[in-house]
Protein backbone atom coordinates (compact mmCIF):
# COMPACT_ATOMS: atom_id res chain seq x y z
CA UNK A 1 0.00 0.00 0.00
CA UNK A 2 1.41 3.29 -1.16
CA UNK A 3 -0.01 6.15 0.71
CA UNK A 4 -0.53 9.46 -1.82
CA UNK A 5 1.01 12.83 -0.61
CA UNK A 6 -2.69 14.18 -0.79
CA UNK A 7 -3.26 11.87 2.54
CA UNK A 8 -3.78 13.83 5.70
CA UNK A 9 -0.50 15.03 7.44
CA UNK A 10 -2.24 12.85 10.44
CA UNK A 11 -2.57 9.97 8.73
CA UNK A 12 0.69 10.00 7.40
CA UNK A 13 2.19 10.19 11.19
CA UNK A 14 0.56 7.22 12.18
CA UNK A 15 1.95 5.53 9.36
CA UNK A 16 5.23 6.58 10.01
CA UNK A 17 4.91 4.60 13.50
CA UNK A 18 3.70 1.62 11.48
CA UNK A 19 5.23 1.44 8.22
CA UNK A 20 8.47 3.94 8.16
CA UNK A 21 8.17 2.96 4.26
CA UNK A 22 4.86 4.15 3.12
CA UNK A 23 6.09 7.66 3.96
CA UNK A 24 9.68 6.58 1.73
CA UNK A 25 6.86 5.60 -0.46
CA UNK A 26 4.90 8.97 -0.64
CA UNK A 27 8.45 11.36 -0.29
CA UNK A 28 9.82 9.63 -3.28
CA UNK A 29 6.25 9.86 -5.57
CA UNK A 30 5.94 13.90 -4.57
CA UNK A 31 9.89 14.62 -5.01
CA UNK A 32 10.15 12.47 -8.77
CA UNK A 33 12.77 10.33 -7.28
CA UNK A 34 12.10 6.61 -8.97
CA UNK A 35 10.13 4.30 -7.23
CA UNK A 36 11.02 1.17 -5.42
CA UNK A 37 10.38 -1.62 -7.07
CA UNK A 38 7.07 -3.78 -5.94
CA UNK A 39 8.95 -6.70 -4.55
CA UNK A 40 10.96 -4.58 -2.35
CA UNK A 41 7.60 -2.85 -1.21
CA UNK A 42 5.84 -6.29 -0.69
CA UNK A 43 8.97 -7.43 1.43
CA UNK A 44 8.61 -4.08 3.56
CA UNK A 45 4.67 -4.19 4.23
CA UNK A 46 5.56 -7.97 5.22
CA UNK A 47 8.24 -6.72 7.82
CA UNK A 48 6.34 -3.53 8.83
CA UNK A 49 3.17 -6.41 9.80
CA UNK A 50 5.18 -8.27 11.71
CA UNK A 51 6.55 -5.15 14.17
CA UNK A 52 3.34 -3.76 14.35
CA UNK A 53 1.81 -7.14 15.42
CA UNK A 54 4.60 -7.80 17.95
CA UNK A 55 4.04 -4.22 19.57
CA UNK A 56 0.39 -5.04 19.68
CA UNK A 57 1.32 -8.64 21.41
CA UNK A 58 3.14 -6.91 23.91
CA UNK A 59 1.07 -3.75 24.85
CA UNK A 60 -2.16 -5.69 25.20
CA UNK A 61 -0.22 -8.38 27.88
CA UNK A 62 1.32 -5.67 29.63
CA UNK A 63 0.80 -6.05 32.96
CA UNK A 64 0.87 -2.75 34.18
CA UNK A 65 -1.76 -1.59 31.52
CA UNK A 66 -3.64 -4.90 32.72
CA UNK A 67 -3.73 -3.50 36.69
CA UNK A 68 -5.05 0.24 35.47
CA UNK A 69 -7.41 -1.80 33.42
CA UNK A 70 -8.55 -3.78 36.63
CA UNK A 71 -8.35 -0.69 38.66
CA UNK A 72 -11.73 0.63 36.47
CA UNK A 73 -13.74 -2.15 38.23
CA UNK A 74 -15.45 -2.08 34.53
CA UNK A 75 -15.05 -5.60 33.03
CA UNK A 76 -18.33 -7.48 32.22
CA UNK A 77 -20.39 -4.95 34.36
CA UNK A 78 -24.05 -3.66 32.66
CA UNK A 79 -24.37 -1.27 30.20
CA UNK A 80 -24.74 2.08 31.31
CA UNK A 81 -26.34 5.64 30.62
CA UNK A 82 -23.50 7.89 30.91
CA UNK A 83 -21.41 5.61 28.33
CA UNK A 84 -24.58 4.95 25.85
CA UNK A 85 -25.02 8.78 25.80
CA UNK A 86 -21.08 9.29 24.57
CA UNK A 87 -21.83 6.37 22.09
CA UNK A 88 -24.73 8.43 20.58
CA UNK A 89 -23.18 11.28 20.35
CA UNK A 90 -20.16 9.85 18.51
CA UNK A 91 -22.64 7.76 15.88
CA UNK A 92 -24.27 11.32 16.03
CA UNK A 93 -21.26 13.83 15.39
CA UNK A 94 -19.32 11.88 13.03
CA UNK A 95 -22.33 10.40 11.04
CA UNK A 96 -21.47 6.29 11.63
CA UNK A 97 -23.77 3.13 12.29
CA UNK A 98 -21.91 1.80 14.86
CA UNK A 99 -19.80 3.32 17.81
CA UNK A 100 -18.73 1.37 20.92
CA UNK A 101 -16.86 1.99 24.22
CA UNK A 102 -14.53 -0.73 23.94
CA UNK A 103 -12.02 -2.07 27.05
CA UNK A 104 -9.03 -4.10 25.69
CA UNK A 105 -8.48 -7.63 28.55
CA UNK A 106 -5.60 -9.91 28.07
CA UNK A 107 -7.64 -12.31 25.51
CA UNK A 108 -10.59 -10.13 24.01
CA UNK A 109 -12.39 -7.21 24.25
CA UNK A 110 -15.18 -5.97 25.90
CA UNK A 111 -18.40 -3.55 24.86
CA UNK A 112 -19.08 -1.38 27.98
CA UNK A 113 -21.74 0.60 25.13
CA UNK A 114 -22.28 -0.93 21.83
CA UNK A 115 -24.13 1.00 19.79
CA UNK A 116 -24.93 -0.71 16.05
CA UNK A 117 -23.00 -3.84 16.66
CA UNK A 118 -24.27 -6.75 15.01
CA UNK A 119 -25.73 -9.98 16.61
CA UNK A 120 -24.64 -11.94 19.08
CA UNK A 121 -21.93 -9.08 19.13
CA UNK A 122 -24.40 -6.89 20.73
CA UNK A 123 -25.80 -9.24 23.02
CA UNK A 124 -22.25 -11.05 24.26
CA UNK A 125 -20.66 -7.73 24.64
CA UNK A 126 -17.41 -9.05 23.78
CA UNK A 127 -15.24 -11.20 21.29
CA UNK A 128 -11.60 -12.62 20.83
CA UNK A 129 -9.43 -10.24 20.40
CA UNK A 130 -8.53 -11.57 16.62
CA UNK A 131 -11.70 -9.53 15.96
CA UNK A 132 -10.30 -6.17 17.42
CA UNK A 133 -9.22 -2.99 15.88
CA UNK A 134 -9.21 -1.70 19.28
CA UNK A 135 -6.43 -3.52 19.80
CA UNK A 136 -4.68 -1.61 17.14
CA UNK A 137 -5.44 1.57 19.02
CA UNK A 138 -4.16 0.34 22.30
CA UNK A 139 -0.97 -1.05 20.94
CA UNK A 140 -0.23 2.47 19.27
CA UNK A 141 -1.63 5.23 22.07
CA UNK A 142 -2.82 7.36 19.51
CA UNK A 143 -5.66 7.85 17.74
CA UNK A 144 -5.97 5.30 14.49
CA UNK A 145 -8.26 5.88 11.53
CA UNK A 146 -8.47 3.42 8.69
CA UNK A 147 -10.53 5.11 5.86
CA UNK A 148 -10.96 1.31 4.15
CA UNK A 149 -9.90 -1.22 5.86
CA UNK A 150 -9.92 -4.15 2.73
CA UNK A 151 -6.79 -2.10 2.20
CA UNK A 152 -4.92 -2.40 5.36
CA UNK A 153 -3.05 -5.17 5.53
CA UNK A 154 -3.18 -5.15 9.77
CA UNK A 155 -6.93 -5.87 9.57
CA UNK A 156 -8.26 -6.99 5.78
CA UNK A 157 -8.58 -10.47 6.67
CA UNK A 158 -10.38 -10.05 9.82
CA UNK A 159 -14.00 -11.38 10.08
CA UNK A 160 -15.35 -7.67 11.02
CA UNK A 161 -13.95 -6.98 7.69
CA UNK A 162 -14.64 -9.80 5.46
CA UNK A 163 -18.24 -10.99 6.99
CA UNK A 164 -19.56 -7.96 8.35
CA UNK A 165 -18.71 -5.42 6.37
CA UNK A 166 -16.78 -2.87 8.72
CA UNK A 167 -15.02 -0.57 5.92
CA UNK A 168 -14.12 2.34 8.30
CA UNK A 169 -12.70 3.05 11.56
CA UNK A 170 -11.70 5.57 13.66
CA UNK A 171 -10.62 5.01 17.40
CA UNK A 172 -9.13 7.27 20.28
CA UNK A 173 -6.83 5.13 22.85
CA UNK A 174 -8.46 5.64 26.43
CA UNK A 175 -5.73 6.60 28.67
CA UNK A 176 -5.44 5.82 32.78
CA UNK A 177 -2.00 5.83 34.80
CA UNK A 178 -0.28 6.08 31.40
CA UNK A 179 -1.23 3.14 29.92
CA UNK A 180 -3.95 2.60 26.77
CA UNK A 181 -7.06 0.19 28.46
CA UNK A 182 -9.43 0.48 25.79
CA UNK A 183 -11.00 2.88 23.07
CA UNK A 184 -14.08 5.60 21.77
CA UNK A 185 -14.37 4.24 18.05
CA UNK A 186 -16.37 4.82 15.40
CA UNK A 187 -16.99 2.64 12.21
CA UNK A 188 -18.63 2.46 9.08
CA UNK A 189 -19.79 0.30 6.64
CA UNK A 190 -18.55 2.56 3.95
CA UNK A 191 -14.93 3.58 2.81
CA UNK A 192 -14.42 7.07 3.99
CA UNK A 193 -11.72 9.53 4.50
CA UNK A 194 -11.91 11.20 8.27
CA UNK A 195 -10.89 14.40 8.60
CA UNK A 196 -8.51 16.39 11.34
CA UNK A 197 -11.54 18.01 12.64
CA UNK A 198 -13.63 14.50 13.38
CA UNK A 199 -10.73 13.04 14.60
CA UNK A 200 -10.77 15.74 17.22
CA UNK A 201 -14.36 15.51 17.82
CA UNK A 202 -13.48 12.07 18.54
CA UNK A 203 -11.27 13.09 21.07
CA UNK A 204 -12.99 15.06 23.17
CA UNK A 205 -15.87 12.66 23.33
CA UNK A 206 -12.95 9.79 24.60
CA UNK A 207 -11.88 12.77 27.48
CA UNK A 208 -15.21 12.65 28.41
CA UNK A 209 -15.33 9.11 28.66
CA UNK A 210 -12.04 8.73 30.50
CA UNK A 211 -13.97 11.82 33.22
CA UNK A 212 -16.52 9.22 33.46
CA UNK A 213 -13.72 6.60 34.66
CA UNK A 214 -11.47 8.71 36.50
CA UNK A 215 -14.40 9.55 38.66
CA UNK A 216 -15.13 6.30 39.11
CA UNK A 217 -11.77 4.93 39.79
CA UNK A 218 -11.30 8.26 42.18
CA UNK A 219 -14.56 6.91 44.24
CA UNK A 220 -13.69 3.64 44.45
CA UNK A 221 -10.15 4.20 45.43
CA UNK A 222 -11.90 6.53 48.27
CA UNK A 223 -13.38 3.72 49.27
CA UNK A 224 -10.77 1.24 49.65
CA UNK A 225 -8.82 3.76 51.68
CA UNK A 226 -11.32 4.48 53.87
CA UNK A 227 -12.44 0.59 54.47
CA UNK A 228 -8.67 -0.11 55.00
CA UNK A 229 -8.66 2.69 57.54
CA UNK A 230 -11.53 1.70 59.05
CA UNK A 231 -9.99 -1.77 59.59
CA UNK A 232 -6.76 0.50 60.74
CA UNK A 233 -9.32 2.13 63.22
CA UNK A 234 -10.61 -1.60 64.74
CA UNK A 235 -7.41 -3.48 64.66
CA UNK A 236 -5.58 -0.48 66.83
CA UNK A 237 -8.68 -0.56 69.38
CA UNK A 238 -8.50 -4.21 69.57
CA UNK A 239 -4.61 -4.36 70.07
CA UNK A 240 -5.06 -1.20 72.57
CA UNK A 241 -7.86 -2.84 74.77
CA UNK A 242 -5.78 -6.18 75.06
CA UNK A 243 -3.08 -3.92 75.83
CA UNK A 244 -5.00 -2.44 78.51
CA UNK A 245 -6.20 -5.46 79.32
CA UNK A 246 -2.94 -6.90 79.45
CA UNK A 247 -1.74 -3.94 81.59
CA UNK A 248 -4.19 -4.25 84.33
CA UNK A 249 -4.15 -7.75 84.84
CA UNK A 250 0.09 -7.72 85.47
CA UNK A 251 -0.97 -4.96 88.03
CA UNK A 252 -3.32 -6.72 89.54
CA UNK A 253 -1.12 -9.87 90.30
CA UNK A 254 1.63 -7.60 91.59
CA UNK A 255 -0.29 -6.30 93.98
CA UNK A 256 -0.74 -9.63 95.25
CA UNK A 257 2.76 -10.17 96.15
CA UNK A 258 3.02 -6.35 97.60
CA UNK A 259 0.66 -6.76 100.05
CA UNK A 260 2.60 -9.88 100.74
CA UNK A 261 5.39 -7.84 101.68
CA UNK A 262 3.82 -4.81 103.40
CA UNK A 263 2.54 -7.44 105.91
CA UNK A 264 6.04 -9.09 106.38
CA UNK A 265 6.94 -6.03 106.92
CA UNK A 266 4.57 -4.69 109.55
CA UNK A 267 5.28 -8.27 111.62
CA UNK A 268 9.09 -7.57 111.69
CA UNK A 269 7.87 -3.95 113.02
CA UNK A 270 5.89 -5.13 115.17
CA UNK A 271 8.31 -7.68 116.92
CA UNK A 272 6.06 -10.81 116.26
CA UNK A 273 9.69 -12.60 115.51
CA UNK A 274 11.83 -11.24 117.76
CA UNK A 275 13.40 -7.91 118.92
CA UNK A 276 14.31 -5.17 116.00
CA UNK A 277 17.15 -3.03 116.29
CA UNK A 278 17.96 0.46 115.44
CA UNK A 279 19.82 -0.59 112.21
CA UNK A 280 17.28 -2.76 111.20
CA UNK A 281 14.17 -0.39 111.80
CA UNK A 282 15.78 1.99 109.43
CA UNK A 283 15.81 -0.60 106.76
CA UNK A 284 12.30 -1.48 107.40
CA UNK A 285 11.31 1.86 106.81
CA UNK A 286 13.35 2.09 103.75
CA UNK A 287 11.48 -0.81 102.69
CA UNK A 288 8.38 1.10 103.63
CA UNK A 289 9.12 3.82 101.62
CA UNK A 290 9.89 1.55 98.56
CA UNK A 291 6.61 -0.14 98.79
CA UNK A 292 4.77 2.64 98.89
CA UNK A 293 6.51 4.38 95.83
CA UNK A 294 5.61 0.74 94.24
CA UNK A 295 2.06 0.80 95.21
CA UNK A 296 1.75 4.42 93.34
CA UNK A 297 3.47 3.49 90.17
CA UNK A 298 0.90 0.03 90.02
CA UNK A 299 -1.95 2.84 90.87
CA UNK A 300 -1.08 4.76 88.05
CA UNK A 301 -0.58 2.12 85.81
CA UNK A 302 -4.45 0.73 87.26
CA UNK A 303 -5.70 3.95 86.47
CA UNK A 304 -4.42 4.47 83.33
CA UNK A 305 -5.67 1.26 82.14
CA UNK A 306 -9.32 1.77 83.10
CA UNK A 307 -8.81 4.78 81.63
CA UNK A 308 -8.29 3.25 78.08
CA UNK A 309 -10.39 0.69 78.45
CA UNK A 310 -13.56 3.29 79.49
CA UNK A 311 -14.11 1.75 82.81
CA UNK A 312 -14.04 4.83 84.41
CA UNK A 313 -17.01 6.57 86.06
CA UNK A 314 -17.78 9.83 86.52
CA UNK A 315 -19.67 11.52 89.40
CA UNK A 316 -20.57 15.02 87.66
CA UNK A 317 -21.82 18.16 89.85
CA UNK A 318 -22.12 21.63 90.18
CA UNK A 319 -19.29 22.65 92.58
CA UNK A 320 -17.64 25.88 93.24
CA UNK A 321 -14.46 26.68 91.71
CA UNK A 322 -13.19 28.23 94.43
CA UNK A 323 -14.08 25.93 96.93
CA UNK A 324 -12.14 23.34 95.03
CA UNK A 325 -9.07 25.43 94.24
CA UNK A 326 -9.13 26.16 97.64
CA UNK A 327 -8.53 23.09 99.16
CA UNK A 328 -5.09 22.26 97.15
CA UNK A 329 -3.16 24.34 99.19
CA UNK A 330 -2.61 22.00 102.64
CA UNK A 331 -2.09 19.22 100.64
CA UNK A 332 1.04 20.35 98.69
CA UNK A 333 2.07 23.30 101.70
CA UNK A 334 5.00 20.64 103.29
CA UNK A 335 6.35 20.61 100.26
CA UNK A 336 6.19 24.54 99.12
CA UNK A 337 7.75 25.19 102.63
CA UNK A 338 10.96 22.49 101.71
CA UNK A 339 11.68 24.41 98.79
CA UNK A 340 10.26 27.77 100.08
CA UNK A 341 8.34 28.30 97.08
CA UNK A 342 5.89 31.00 96.76
CA UNK A 343 2.03 30.00 96.26
CA UNK A 344 -0.35 32.09 95.01
CA UNK A 345 -4.09 31.38 94.94
CA UNK A 346 -5.40 34.29 91.82
CA UNK A 347 -8.85 33.79 91.18
CA UNK A 348 -11.94 34.86 89.45
CA UNK A 349 -15.48 35.18 91.00
CA UNK A 350 -16.11 33.17 94.22
CA UNK A 351 -19.88 32.56 92.43
CA UNK A 352 -17.99 30.58 89.48
CA UNK A 353 -19.63 27.22 89.59
CA UNK A 354 -18.20 24.14 87.54
CA UNK A 355 -19.69 20.95 86.42
CA UNK A 356 -17.32 18.46 87.17
CA UNK A 357 -16.64 15.63 89.34
CA UNK A 358 -13.97 17.50 92.31
CA UNK A 359 -12.40 14.46 93.05
CA UNK A 360 -10.73 14.23 89.72
CA UNK A 361 -10.41 17.90 89.39
CA UNK A 362 -8.32 17.58 92.86
CA UNK A 363 -6.47 14.58 91.34
CA UNK A 364 -5.47 16.28 88.16
CA UNK A 365 -4.49 20.06 89.91
CA UNK A 366 -2.40 17.79 92.41
CA UNK A 367 -0.17 16.29 90.03
CA UNK A 368 0.13 19.49 88.21
CA UNK A 369 1.17 21.14 91.63
CA UNK A 370 3.24 18.46 92.71
CA UNK A 371 4.94 18.68 89.14
CA UNK A 372 5.21 22.45 89.42
CA UNK A 373 7.31 22.12 92.29
CA UNK A 374 9.44 19.53 91.35
CA UNK A 375 10.81 21.27 88.49
CA UNK A 376 11.41 24.60 89.96
CA UNK A 377 13.91 25.94 91.43
CA UNK A 378 14.25 26.93 95.31
CA UNK A 379 12.64 30.49 96.28
CA UNK A 380 10.48 30.61 92.59
CA UNK A 381 7.11 31.20 92.54
CA UNK A 382 4.02 29.05 91.76
CA UNK A 383 0.58 30.07 91.07
CA UNK A 384 -2.77 28.59 90.96
CA UNK A 385 -6.18 30.98 89.06
CA UNK A 386 -9.10 30.27 87.28
CA UNK A 387 -10.40 32.84 84.34
CA UNK A 388 -14.38 31.84 83.93
CA UNK A 389 -15.80 32.20 80.02
CA UNK A 390 -19.16 31.81 78.49
CA UNK A 391 -18.95 28.09 77.92
CA UNK A 392 -15.80 26.76 80.23
CA UNK A 393 -13.74 27.36 83.12
CA UNK A 394 -10.30 27.62 82.45
CA UNK A 395 -7.76 26.71 85.57
CA UNK A 396 -4.48 27.61 85.21
CA UNK A 397 -0.89 26.53 87.25
CA UNK A 398 2.04 28.37 85.94
CA UNK A 399 5.68 27.80 87.35
CA UNK A 400 9.12 29.92 87.19
CA UNK A 401 10.60 26.63 86.50
CA UNK A 402 12.55 24.89 83.93
CA UNK A 403 10.21 25.58 81.45
CA UNK A 404 9.62 23.10 78.11
CA UNK A 405 11.03 22.66 74.74
CA UNK A 406 7.98 23.85 72.32
CA UNK A 407 8.64 20.77 70.25
CA UNK A 408 8.13 18.89 73.50
CA UNK A 409 5.01 20.20 74.61
CA UNK A 410 2.68 17.47 73.46
CA UNK A 411 4.80 14.47 73.75
CA UNK A 412 4.33 15.18 77.65
CA UNK A 413 0.74 13.99 77.82
CA UNK A 414 1.58 10.74 75.64
CA UNK A 415 2.02 7.82 78.24
CA UNK A 416 5.32 6.45 79.86
CA UNK A 417 7.11 9.82 78.31
CA UNK A 418 9.15 12.08 80.56
CA UNK A 419 11.27 15.07 78.94
CA UNK A 420 15.16 14.57 78.44
CA UNK A 421 16.59 16.47 81.13
CA UNK A 422 13.83 16.47 83.59
CA UNK A 423 13.92 12.67 84.17
CA UNK A 424 17.11 13.53 87.19
CA UNK A 425 14.50 15.97 88.83
CA UNK A 426 11.55 13.49 89.13
CA UNK A 427 13.41 9.96 89.40
CA UNK A 428 10.34 8.34 90.86
CA UNK A 429 7.96 9.59 87.96
CA UNK A 430 6.66 7.11 85.39
CA UNK A 431 4.97 9.45 83.26
CA UNK A 432 1.71 8.55 83.13
CA UNK A 433 0.44 11.61 85.36
CA UNK A 434 -0.26 14.15 82.91
CA UNK A 435 -1.76 11.11 80.59
CA UNK A 436 -4.18 10.78 83.03
CA UNK A 437 -5.00 14.17 83.65
CA UNK A 438 -5.71 14.81 79.77
CA UNK A 439 -7.64 11.66 79.51
CA UNK A 440 -9.62 12.97 82.71
CA UNK A 441 -10.26 16.36 81.73
CA UNK A 442 -11.83 15.11 78.35
CA UNK A 443 -13.57 12.31 80.07
CA UNK A 444 -15.64 15.64 82.22
CA UNK A 445 -15.54 17.20 78.45
CA UNK A 446 -12.79 20.11 78.97
CA UNK A 447 -9.05 19.83 77.97
CA UNK A 448 -5.83 19.63 79.20
CA UNK A 449 -2.76 21.34 77.08
CA UNK A 450 0.11 23.41 78.44
CA UNK A 451 2.38 26.56 77.09
CA UNK A 452 6.25 26.72 78.33
CA UNK A 453 9.48 28.40 76.89
CA UNK A 454 12.85 26.48 77.86
CA UNK A 455 14.11 28.60 81.07
CA UNK A 456 11.05 30.87 81.49
CA UNK A 457 8.60 28.16 83.38
CA UNK A 458 5.47 26.38 82.58
CA UNK A 459 1.17 26.49 82.15
CA UNK A 460 -0.56 24.35 82.22
CA UNK A 461 -4.57 24.97 81.44
CA UNK A 462 -7.44 22.49 82.14
CA UNK A 463 -10.90 23.43 80.86
CA UNK A 464 -13.66 22.46 82.79
CA UNK A 465 -17.86 22.87 81.58
CA UNK A 466 -19.17 25.76 83.55
CA UNK A 467 -22.08 25.24 85.36
CA UNK A 468 -25.06 26.33 83.58
CA UNK A 469 -26.34 28.27 86.70
CA UNK A 470 -22.60 30.09 86.90
CA UNK A 471 -23.27 30.82 83.32
CA UNK A 472 -26.55 32.46 83.30
CA UNK A 473 -25.66 34.83 86.37
CA UNK A 474 -22.23 35.56 85.62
Amino acid sequence: MVLAVTEPRWLRRWATVLHPQWVLLSHRCSTGMPAIAPQDTEIAIQSGNSAHQSLVDATVGDMRRLKALRRTQLLDTAQEEPFDRIARLASSLLGTPIATVTLIDSDRQFYKSALGLPEPVKSDRETPLDLSFCRHTVALGTPLVIADTRADERVNMMPSVREHGILAYAGVPLILDQSAIGTLCVMDFTPRQWTDEQVGVLRDLGAMVMTEIELRTTVSDLDVAVAAAEAARKEAERANRAKSEFVAMMSHDLRTPLNAIGGYRQLLELGVHGPVNEGQLQALSRIKRAQDHLSYLINEVMDFARLESGSVSLDLSEVSVESVLKRLEELIRPQLDEKQLTYVLAGGSGSTRMLADSEKVVRILTNLLTNAIKFTEPGGTITLGWVPGDEFVDITVTDSGIGIPADKIESVFEPFVQVPGQKKMNPQGVGLGLAIGRKLARLMGGDLTASAAPLKGTTFSMTVPRAESSAKTK
